[in-house]
C-alpha cells in the first residue's frame, strides 16, 4: 500500500488543550461543547486564538505519530449559513485514526467521520465514500472490517461499498434519532455502544441488506 502523507503545520498559535496554563471563556466554552458530545478522551484536542480559528476547536490527523492533517469544527451550532462548519485541511486518500488500530486488535469499525471514529476507537474516511486506496490502507490491517454507515442516503451507498469490498456491516437497534455512531455514544456511552456494533454486525450480503432496510427506514 503506497501511503504518502505528508507532514503539515497545524494552525498558527495552536496549542495542545492539555497544555493551557489558564482556561478563558472561549477555551471553556471549547471544553464544554466537546463534553456535550462525548469528545473530550481519546483525542488530543487543540486551540488556537489566530483569526478565524479563534472559535473552533482543531483536531490533528496522525499517521506514524506525524501530524497530516487537521479538522477545525466551530464550537457548539454555527451563526449562519456562511459560516463553515468545518475547515478541512486532509490529504488525499487520508484514514483517521490508523496509528491506533495495533496488532492487538480483532477488528476495526470503519465509520465516516472523525468524531464518530473517537467514540470507538476506530476508523474514519472523512467522508461517505470508499476511496480505493483507503480502502488497501484498511485491508492491511488484516483485522475483521466492521462498517457503521451513517443513517443517510450516502450511509446507504457506502453500505453497498462495503459489501462490494466484503467488509461486515453492523446496524445496531438503536433509537430512531441516532443517526450516526457520535449521536449512539452521547445517548449510550461508548461501551454499550460498541458491545451493540460488535454483536449486531453481519456478514452475508443477504442479512446486511434485511437490516439494513430498518436502519435507513
Amino acid at each position: 500500500v503506497k501511503i504518502d502523507w505528508k507532514e503539515v503545520q497545524l494552525p498558527p498559535n495552536a496549542k495542545s488543550i492539555l497544555d493551557l496554563v489558564s482556561i478563558d471563556d472561549k477555551i471553556e466554552e471549547a471544553l464544554q461543547y466537546l463534553a456535550s458530545r462525548k469528545l473530550d478522551t481519546l483525542a488530543n484536542w487543540y486551540y488556537s486564538d489566530f483569526k478565524h480559528f479563534a472559535d473552533r476547536i482543531v483536531l490533528p490527523f496522525y499517521y506514524k505519530d506525524v501530524i497530516v492533517g487537521y479538522t477545525a469544527r466551530w464550537i457548539g451550532d454555527v451563526p449562519n449559513k456562511e459560516t463553515p462548519k468545518y475547515f478541512l485541511q486532509q490529504q488525499k486518500d487520508y484514514v483517521f485514526n490508523l496509528d491506533a488500530q495495533n496488532y492487538k486488535r480483532i477488528f476495526c469499525i470503519v465509520v465516516e467521520g472523525p468524531f464518530d471514529a473517537i467514540g470507538v476507537d476506530g476508523v474514519a474516511l472523512l467522508g461517505s465514500e470508499v476511496k480505493d486506496q483507503q480502502a488497501l490502507a484498511i485491508n492491511a490491517l488484516n483485522k475483521k472490517v466492521i462498517l457503521v454507515p451513517d443513517r443517510d442516503d450516502n450511509g446507504f451507498k457506502l453500505m453497498e461499498q462495503a459489501i462490494e469490498l466484503g467488509w461486515s456491516v453492523s446496524m445496531p437497534d438503536w433509537n430512531d434519532d441516532v443517526k450516526d455512531v457520535n449521536d449512539a455514544v452521547i445517548k449510550y456511552g461508548r461501551m454499550y455502544t460498541l458491545h451493540t456494533i460488535v454483536n449486531s454486525t453481519e456478514d452475508s450480503e443477504l442479512k446486511i441488506k434485511l437490516r439494513s432496510k430498518k436502519w435507513f427506514g
